[in-house]
């Protein structure tokens, strides 16, 4: 059988992945004209070191106004997706793997806020500002993270 090409249209809303990727990944998503933010994960070992790590590695207005739950943290990215003026943003956030061991609800109530706010982009409350396709790319190291077929290194 011939393997597909990677279509970033065919991730869904969250999407794990192998860390060793990361850089295929992002260069296929840019390729495709998408917007593409990396969060590094590694060192974080629970939402506060996530949050940390977001005020560094995100663009505005994380570094000038700091988050510190989920909320305030899809909030940002929401942001940060309009005032990019890209009707395709990916995040891709590293290191998901450390959150296994110690900060699962952590892992859990974020990826459900990054599916969350990948929906209300996708259907705005205000038709007038279009619909924006947003998706988070969870890439760690273990059998939980799968390599993604069609990506090229």
């Amino acid at each position: 059988m011939t393997q597909q090409p990677f279509d970033p249209h065919d991730l869904g809303a969250l999407t794990l992945a192998a860390e060793g990727q990361a850089g295929a990944l992002e260069t296929a998503l840019k390729d495709h004209g998408w917007t593409v933010w990396r969060l590094e994960g590694d060192g974080a070992a629970g939402a506060a070191g996530v949050f940390d790590r977001a005020s560094r590695d995100l663009p505005s207005p994380f570094p000038t106004r700091p988050v510190n739950d989920w909320t305030a943290f899809t909030d940002s990215l929401w942001e940060a997706v309009h005032v990019s003026g890209s009707d395709d943003c990916a995040l891709i956030w590293t290191g998901v793997h450390h959150l296994l061991d110690g900060a699962l609800g952590d892992l859990l109530d974020g990826s459900n806020a990054l599916i969350g706010l990948s929906r209300g982009l996708n259907s705005p409350a205000k038709p007038a500002t279009g619909p924006k396709r947003f998706r988070s790319l969870l890439l760690g190291r273990g059998p939980n993270f799968p390599e993604l077929e069609g990506l090229t290194s």
